[in-house]
């Protein structure tokens, strides 16, 4: 179980230019590497069996596309190395922006990958917040990492399986403690 301490939220920059055959391996970014008809692509939930892609074009109106099936994305590759959760990725012809899950110690397995594959990648932002709340530690980690990965989205844009896969631990254990979480902020709420 990944404590809370060590979950943060990172923000980070990849400059595509450093990604050879980017563009060949990427569908998301087949689609705004000539920037002809789309300037940016916004990928949502990257790691799930459907890619699910909102296009911007020249005039700024908006596309959705939905691909079944991994692109072989190189992003991807990178998180491969550890328990990483690609949450969102921001491509436009030269520079994707990544919002992921980790611990510390993952996101320097995933910087140290980058490296040894000579990719530009930097981090912008690691964040972790403090609040005043009812909730275990274990159930606050858990809450952070469900809303996150857009559990608590309509529809859904994970499971109980995908935070259980992120924080090492079995969904069953993963499902009664969010329910458990739950009903305690309820309680607080209507108290």
């Amino acid at each position: 179980m990944v404590d809370q301490e060590e979950l943060k939220l990172y923000t980070l920059s990849l400059d595509l230019k450093t990604v050879p055959d980017f563009a060949s391996r990427c569908t998301a970014l087949k689609l705004v590497s000539d920037r002809s008809q789309f300037v940016m692509a916004e990928v949502a939930n990257p790691q799930s069996p459907f890619h699910f892609i909102k296009l911007v074009t020249r005039s700024g109106t908006k596309r959705m596309v939905v691909i079944k099936g991994r692109s072989g994305c190189p992003i991807a590759d990178l998180s491969l190395s550890g328990r990483i959760y690609v949450v969102r990725c921001l491509l436009s012809s030269d520079r994707a922006i990544i919002e992921v899950i980790c611990s510390p110690r993952e996101m320097e397995r995933v910087l140290e990958r980058g490296r040894k594959l000579g990719y530009g990648i930097t981090i912008l932002k690691g964040e972790r917040t403090e609040r005043d709340t009812p909730l275990t530690p274990k159930q606050e980690t858990i809450l952070k990492a469900a809303w996150s990965l857009g559990y608590f989205d309509v529809p859904s844009k994970s499971r109980v399986r995908d935070i259980a896969d992120l924080l090492g631990n079995s969904p069953s254990a993963v499902s009664e403690s969010l329910k458990r979480a739950i009903r305690r902020l309820v309680a607080s709420w209507m108290s």
